[in-house]
């Protein structure tokens, strides 16, 4: 620190003047930062619900998938299987990265990833395919994971318990929403 970012005085004792040398750092710049505001803490929680989502919505529709590509039971339920390894694998090789790279880019580019994983999944031709999309899939659905310490990163110091205390029910509800009508979807008819 710079010499002309302290305050220097003389403190007078008696008779005779000692100098003594007083320090107060200079002041931070004043940021603009309003933490974060209902809007950012309700979209992060719709993208931590739907990323936590992605790995149940192929569950109420095996026996659609079965049939469609023409696998067993067995087989098709592999395909959940081998999403949740996935995901384990993003545990643990993408969630450690967010301590390392930022945040802000690598959150759209797994919502992206997840968003491809999705579309190849929903044109899959055969089961392999649809392995090889829930194993993606899997792998960037811990974007909910990364963005939690992200939004406490983007919070005043006084609001991180505030928001994540928010972030959790809206997440949940985002969540639980999509996969209503898809256990309909997959619901045995009359």
């Amino acid at each position: 620190m710079a010499l002309t970012d302290c305050l220097c005085g003389l403190e007078s004792r008696g008779r005779h003047s000692i100098p003594r040398v007083t320090f107060e750092p200079a002041r931070p710049p004043a940021t603009t930062d309003r933490g974060l505001g209902p809007g950012l803490i309700a979209l992060f929680a719709v993208g931590c619900g739907l990323s936590a989502g992605n790995l149940y919505y192929a569950q109420p529709i095996l026996p659609q998938l079965q049939k469609a590509l023409h696998c067993s039971a067995g087989a098709a339920a592999i395909v959940v299987a081998l999403g949740q390894l996935g995901y384990a694998a993003g545990l643990i090789t993408i969630v450690p990265l967010g301590d390392v790279v930022r945040r802000k880019a690598l959150v759209p580019m797994l919502l992206v990833l997840a968003a491809g994983g999705l579309a190849l999944s929903a044109a899959a031709p055969s089961l392999a395919v649809l392995a090889a999309a829930a194993v993606l899939i899997g792998l960037t659905s811990v974007a909910a994971q990364v963005l939690v310490p992200f939004a406490a990163s983007l919070a005043a110091p006084d609001g991180r318990r505030r928001g994540e205390g928010e972030m959790g029910p809206q997440a949940h509800a985002s969540f639980i929403t999509p996969a209503d009508p898809i256990g309909e979807v997959g619901a045995p008819g009359p």
